[in-house]
């Protein structure tokens, strides 16, 4: 059976069951798990510089809802997926946001208009930045192979873990602008699950939104969770470029949803977006706790349609 714009592939498999018919031959749509090269290219004195920082396990293909056949992949097209690849096309538009969404989530990258492109061939992807551009070298020594449940893997001391967060101020100042009623949170998963194509498919993968205050979502999914947020990073950071204020984003008035649990590296990535609150399916690590109560983030763990377990800052929830 066909692979489907490589995010997954049928397999054929044997499946027993209790009663009279205990064995039936059937295919499988099983998620794809492929490793992706991710490097950075820049010039230094007329010198052109390329340096690779990471090797994660992610799952590949297009994201921004353009047609199975390849089609358009501009900057903010396609579907409530919403497009960023107009780089490297269709067909690897999410390792695009993803190359982009790590070295923005790593600090390495600090405004959106220093990507000039983003190159993609389905095993590397090189992000090209403007010559201008400082490169903290020490930013950029990561290089190891990250497995798809790990999103701190290759830090080399326990300094390594702050530095994204060097320049991430608190989010306290947003208290009295963003409020959202636990009613509204409660219902976050259940929408998040209806947005899942592929988990629908395979039940092999994670899945995040971005949820504006006016209902807009964004999602991505991945078999990592820290690859599906860096691909959601890497889509706002890329629709970014050209803006006025040439800044990185600031979702102020965005909350983010998870389908999984937090760990530390989630809310780390979603501190440099600035997203006042985050909403996960599962239970929160203590160091995910002391990150967003540091750091004015209201977190909410083990949501439901019946409850929610707000952690941190919960004046930003409303009963």
């Amino acid at each position: 059976m066909r692979v489907l714009d490589g995010s997954l592939r049928y397999e054929s498999i044997v499946r027993h069951f209790r009663g009279d018919d205990p064995i039936e031959h059937a295919g499988d749509a099983v998620a794809v798990e492929a490793p992706l090269q991710i490097a950075i290219a820049w010039s230094l004195r007329g010198r052109k510089i390329q340096r690779d920082v990471a090797i994660t396990m992610r799952t590949p293909g297009k994201s921004c809802g353009g047609s199975e056949s390849g089609g358009d992949c501009k900057s903010g097209g396609g579907g409530e997926s919403g497009g960023a690849c107009e780089n490297s096309g269709a067909k690897y538009c999410s390792d695009d946001e993803l190359a982009v969404g790590y070295l923005a989530s790593e600090g390495i990258l600090t405004s959106p208009s220093a990507v000039l492109s983003v190159n993609s061939d389905g095993e590397r992807s090189v992000v090209h930045v403007s010559d201008d551009v400082p490169v903290d070298l020490m930013r950029t020594r990561r290089l190891t192979l990250a497995n798809a449940s790990c999103g701190v893997c290759g830090k080399q001391d326990a300094a390594d873990l702050e530095r994204p967060l060097e320049n991430v101020q608190t989010i306290e100042g947003f208290d009295e602008a963003f409020r959202v009623s636990s009613a509204a949170v409660m219902a976050l998963p259940d929408e998040l699950r209806r947005r899942q194509s592929l988990f629908a498919k395979t039940g092999g993968c994670h899945g995040c939104a971005f949820v504006s205050q006016q209902g807009d979502w964004q999602v991505r999914e991945d078999v990592g969770r820290h690859n599906a947020l860096d691909k959601l990073i890497g889509a706002v950071w890329m629709q970014a470029r050209g803006t006025p204020t040439d800044a990185p984003p600031v979702l102020s008035g965005s909350i983010l949803v998870l389908s999984g649990r937090v760990s530390f590296e989630m809310v780390q990535k979603s501190l440099v977006v600035g997203v006042p609150i985050l909403v996960a399916v599962g239970a929160p690590t203590t160091a995910a706790f002391d990150l967003s109560k540091r750091f004015g983030q209201t977190l909410i763990g083990f949501v439901d349609s019946q409850r929610i377990n707000v952690y941190t800052h919960a004046e930003r929830i409303l009963s």
